[in-house]
């Protein structure tokens, strides 16, 4: 008995020595050059016969061990046989169990080097990714076999994407889930055609710092926001809680805000609120921010308490409030607006702005002689509502017509009830027709 047992140690410490001696040689054989050259070989073939276009992939790295794929040098052209997409390395690791149960779990994701260049010549012509899009569109997974990609750690590098004129840069960007990440060196360049030319955008970011921590709020910082087009040159940056986000909603509080308008020196701060909302609709509350600037503009402060907006229907504000100051030679002045009541209602080509219980009110610090015994001017108190439709009927008009306006002047007891006009601009002119009002 005892030599039996003896025999089935050394035979299946035999068949052990030769299975580990397998393993040993299956995974110098996997990680050897010439297997890595014929999974890059047929990688090659199988996305050139996919696509329909030239696909090139330099080489292939796989660890079984850490789970590692990482490909190097890929290429794919589009039906012009111009170079689409371009990536120096891209390198997952992704664990293999899941994958029998159709998950995707990438722990570990890095893109370093991509360059893509994407086409759309008109609104009727496909753009040459479209073709991409099609091919993988037919094998998408049968109903009730749900494909779940979950990346957890992503590092990005050295990308770029130019879509016709318009071009985006990236120097980097890191991304742990549950934990942070931040961005570095975000520009982009946006071409737009208007009735007067082309006009360029430049935007640039140096850096965006986000926590995303389970159970805490979420927080997103932006320091270094640059905006330049051929009349605005501006600088800002911001700071927000995420109280709850989620694909399609989300409840967001702006801290902090601030931009400054460097060619004519205007300045908003301390700016906040916070949004609530989701794909049909939004709330936004407590609004409130300081402007400063110069030119007889000293400073403001704008509050707004709630307004609401529902997507392609309507805009509804309440209580909009304004106080600023203004200095001229002839002295100061204080101002105070106060809408309680606005309604924005969109129609075919353009919008219909309604506004109730609005008030206006100035008051001169310095006040002037008046000799002509007319009520003075300095000093104003104007209470009333009124209704303004702005349409834009071609590209490059502009329209508004005042529909209905009441004012009441409460020092002199002047009033102007239902008066009417139309200013219609263009790129050359400003007109103003049918003027109306009745006076008491």
């Amino acid at each position: 008995m005892k030599r039996w047992k003896r025999y089935i140690l050394i035979f299946g410490g035999g068949i052990g020595f030769i299975l580990a001696v397998l393993i040993i040689v299956a995974i110098i054989t996997l990680n050897s050059k010439a297997f890595r050259q014929q999974v890059v070989k047929q990688v090659t073939i199988l996305l050139t016969d996919k696509l329909k276009t030239k696909v090139s992939v330099n080489d292939a790295d796989i660890d079984f061990k850490h789970a590692q794929i990482t490909l190097q040098g890929v290429e794919i052209e589009d039906r012009q046989k111009r170079k689409m997409l371009q990536i120096n390395q891209l390198g997952v690791q992704t664990r293999l169990w899941p994958l029998l149960f159709n998950e995707i779990r990438i722990n570990d994701a890095n893109i370093s080097g991509l360059h893509a260049h994407f086409y759309k010549p008109s609104t009727k012509e496909p753009a040459n990714y479209q073709f991409v899009i099609d091919a993988f569109k037919k094998d998408r997974p049968h109903k009730g076999k749900k494909l779940v990609l979950n990346i957890q750690k992503l590092f990005v590098e050295n990308n770029s994407i130019t879509y016709n004129d318009n071009h985006f840069s990236l120097k980097r960007l890191y991304y742990r889930k549950g934990r942070n990440g931040w961005l570095e060196r975000l520009n982009t360049t946006v071409v737009e055609t208007t009735p007067k030319g082309q006009r360029t955008h430049l935007l640039r970011i140096d850096s965006i710092g986000f926590s995303d921590i389970i159970f805490t709020k979420r927080q997103l910082n932006i320091s270094g926001i640059h905006y330049t087009t051929d009349r605005i040159k501006a600088e800002a940056s911001m700071e927000m809680d995420f109280n709850y986000l989620d694909i399609d909603s989300l409840n967001a509080t702006i801290t902090k805000l601030q931009i400054t308008e460097l060619n004519s020196g205007y300045k908003l701060s301390e700016m906040r609120l916070t949004a609530q909302g989701n794909k049909k609709s939004t709330d936004i509350k407590n609004l409130s921010f300081r402007i400063e600037g110069n030119k007889g503009f000293e400073q403001g402060v704008i509050s707004l308490r709630d307004t609401h907006l529902e997507k392609g229907k309507s805009i509804d504000g309440h209580d909009l409030k304004a106080e600023w100051t203004t200095k001229k030679r002839k002295g100061e002045a204080s101002h105070q607006a106060i809408i309680e009541d606005i309604h924005v209602n969109p129609f075919d080509d353009g919008m219909l702005l309604t506004m109730q219980r609005v008030s206006y009110g100035r008051k001169t610090h310095t006040p002037r002689q008046n000799k002509t015994g007319i009520p003075d001017l300095g000093n104003l108190r104007v209470e009333g509502d009124m209704q303004i439709a702005l349409k834009r009927p071609a590209p490059g008009t502009s329209e508004a017509t005042m529909t209905r306006c009441k004012l009441t002047e409460r020092f002199s007891g002047m009033r102007i009830n239902d008066m009417q006009m139309t200013v219609r601009h263009t790129t050359n002119s400003t007109q103003l027709d049918g003027l109306k009002m009745g006076k008491r």
